[in-house]
């Protein structure tokens, strides 16, 4: 079930990321392994006070301590999308504490060459204020579809010229070469990345 029939029924996920989306051949990408999840008026904090869920997909709510919400599987799915784009966690940091610290004071990785509108998407999926993300998967959903069909549209909807995106102090050679000697990638690459990101996201969030 998508991430919007999960919430329609009260069920919060708790622990989106990657490896918790399975491609199936017919189906496509289907959301998985809801262990944590919990129904939204209930709180799931251990006698501990150990947090759960995956560090590097933690809203900063709940690296506070806060309760869980809606809003806090749309910031892990934003980090989803950001993954996609990126290539890697933009906030793993190989220890729990380091993580959790970065998810609440630090912004994420910016994405060179990225369109307005898919920048203010992640920009609004990754706000640190949970008022300030989108209101439901529904409206993600809604959003990816029309960057699907122009992902180089603004917010707008006019098309923005992408500048030749440069390399990112400190960002893998690899990730933005397809092979040794080959050009940074090209703005038919990104529409192409967008374009698959949102197909795969539209999947998670709906079907």
């Amino acid at each position: 079930r998508g991430l919007q029939r999960a919430h329609d029924l009260g069920i919060l996920h708790r622990d989106i990321k990657p490896q918790n989306v399975l491609l199936v051949d017919e189906r496509g990408p289907v959301l998985i392994d809801f262990g944590l999840a919990n129904r939204d008026d209930q709180t799931r904090i251990s006698m501990s006070g150990d947090i759960l869920g995956t560090p590097s997909y933690l809203a900063p709510e709940l690296a506070l301590g806060e309760a869980p919400s809606a809003a806090s599987d749309l910031y892990a799915l934003g980090l989803v999308l950001h993954f996609l784009l990126l290539g890697r966690a933009t906030f793993y940091r190989g220890t729990i504490s380091a993580a959790l610290e970065a998810q609440i004071d630090q912004p994420p990785e910016v994405i060179p060459g990225l369109p307005a509108g898919v920048q203010e998407l992640l920009d609004r999926m990754l706000s640190k204020i949970a008022a300030d993300r989108p209101d439901s998967a529904a409206e993600v959903v809604e959003a990816l579809v029309r960057l699907q069909a122009d992902p180089t549209a603004t917010a707008a909807g006019t098309p923005a010229p992408l500048p030749p995106a440069p390399l990112a102090r400190g960002l893998p050679t690899a990730s933005l070469r397809t092979r040794q000697g080959s050009r940074p990638a090209s703005r038919r690459a990104m529409v192409r990345a967008i374009s698959g990101a949102a197909l795969l996201l539209v999947a998670i969030a709906f079907v």
